[in-house]
């Protein structure tokens, strides 16, 4: 099929949430804040008639403003309804004597609705709004009597009917808008679960498509080995790839070093600007992306790797858990792997599953010093990004299950800041250099001399 116009408009007309003071939702309110929104759809129209669009634009104009406008109309409270009907009237006169308005993209309902406005029929307007308004198809709310006789509500959500377990006095057509009671089921908070759920089983599905051959080939590969996770805290300035004969997996801008050679590098947040270096960089590369629920929620600016760098860098993709729920991907050829608040996690997961004996953590400051690189001039970096601090708890959870789970596995920190004492610690001498204080601690500390004793023990 073949379209005889598209029109297009530079920036957008009019933006409810920042223009609006009083935005408000229908999913969590029902007061007469609820009829500002036709305040907003007549200034929109407003605006199209100065730019001379609303011939063009008046069909799909008004099924916009009817889709909110109309869950509105029917979710607010019953003594603000009629006010509410008076604006939608006025609002809608223009079309009342307009012999070219087809209500081209509205449903029936919406519709017999608008015909209810012109014809000033405020009883037909209501024709629609019952003692479940508010709730879809799936949902009821009805009273059964048990076995003594008394009365309670029930509500029946897809299928699923819950118990209101006190007695509620309350007018049946208004038991939505009592979400204060205690005793009133919030129907929102089921759509909420039924959402996160449906997310997690997302990434379940696709992590147990992609990962086979992410990852397959790494199980176990590394038993009775030694291996590296090199993060991009400031103390790892003070190691090289020299003092550990073992592979080295980096996280983000960790092959920014050029002390060290890494053989895998793991990347789930876009790094602006630098994704090119990365890309290019000789290892083997694995990239994740944030998923759909957790980065609709990201508030700092975080971008999501593209396709197109996976494409360019020949790096194996893999999927996260849709939120964090300090779940550990013990297979990570099905499982998707656990978001613990920092891409570091990732690589230890992918660790694990090679089965070593021993992992040492260069780099995992856990502090809020930045980087051993100088900050990167990009438009999301602010003192989150660069504190990592709020990490300890995670450390804290990732101690607390490798003891329980693989205590086979030895974690050791190299020149440990805010992990000190968490694991086993060493030192490299030319940190000890600049922290000299240290030399007043039973400290253990490695230099390229010791490599092989430190390596083979």
């Amino acid at each position: 099929a073949r379209t005889n116009k598209i029109i297009g408009l530079k920036d957008f007309v009019y933006n409810y949430r920042i223009d609006n003071t009083n935005a408000s939702n229908s999913d969590s309110k029902n007061d007469k804040s609820l009829m500002y929104i036709l305040d907003d759809w007549i200034e929109c129209k407003k605006i199209i008639k100065e730019r001379g669009l609303y011939d063009a634009l008046k069909e799909e104009f008004y099924y916009q403003a009817s889709k909110a406008s109309y869950r509105f109309y029917k979710n607010i409270k019953p003594k603000y309804r009629k006010k509410f009907y008076k604006k939608w009237k006025k609002f809608v006169s223009d079309l009342k004597n307009d012999s070219l308005y087809s209500f081209k993209y509205l449903d029936a309902e919406r519709k017999e609705f608008f015909i209810n406005l012109f014809n000033n029929n405020y009883k037909g307007t209501l024709k629609y709004i019952d003692t479940n308004r508010g709730l879809s198809f799936a949902e009821k709310i009805f009273s059964v009597k048990n076995s003594s006789g008394k009365t309670h509500k029930v509500i029946n959500i897809l299928g699923l009917k819950i118990k209101i377990k006190r007695k509620i006095k309350i007018n049946p057509l208004d038991i939505l808008y009592r979400i204060e009671n205690k005793a009133i089921i919030d129907h929102r908070n089921i759509y909420a679960l039924i959402n996160k759920y449906y997310f997690l089983q997302k990434s379940n599905i696709l992590a147990a498509q992609i990962h086979p051959k992410s990852f397959s080939p790494y199980a176990n590969c590394y038993h009775g080995k030694e291996l590296v996770v090199f993060a991009s805290g400031p103390t790892s300035k003070y190691y090289s790839s020299a003092l550990i004969n073992a592979p080295h997996i980096g996280v983000n801008r960790s092959f920014f070093s050029e002390k060290v050679k890494l053989d895998y590098l793991f990347i789930q947040d876009h790094l602006e600007n630098d994704m090119e270096k990365a890309n290019n960089y000789p290892c083997q590369k694995f990239y994740g992306k944030i998923p759909d629920r957790r980065y609709s929620q990201t508030k700092n600016g975080l971008l999501r790797i593209t396709n197109i760098d996976l494409y360019e860098s020949g790096a194996n993709n893999y999927i996260l858990e849709d939120f964090p729920q300090n779940n550990w991907a013990d297979n990570l050829a099905v499982e998707p792997i656990g978001d613990w608040c920092g891409c570091v996690f990732s690589a230890l997961q992918f660790a694990m599953y090679t089965n070593p004996k021993r992992i040492y953590l260069v780099g995992c400051d856990c502090s809020d010093l930045g980087h051993f690189y100088p900050e990167p001039n990009t438009q999301f970096l602010n003192n989150k990004t660069s504190n990592l601090s709020y990490q300890k708890k995670s450390w804290e959870a990732f101690k607390a299950h490798y003891s329980k789970f693989l205590p086979n596995v030895e974690i050791v920190s190299i020149n440990p800041v805010g992990l000190k004492g968490m694991f086993k610690d060493i030192y490299t001498q030319s940190y000890i250099d600049e922290h000299p204080e240290l030399l007043n601690e039973n400290i253990e500390i490695i230099n390229i001399s010791e490599k092989k004793e430190l390596v083979n023990t």
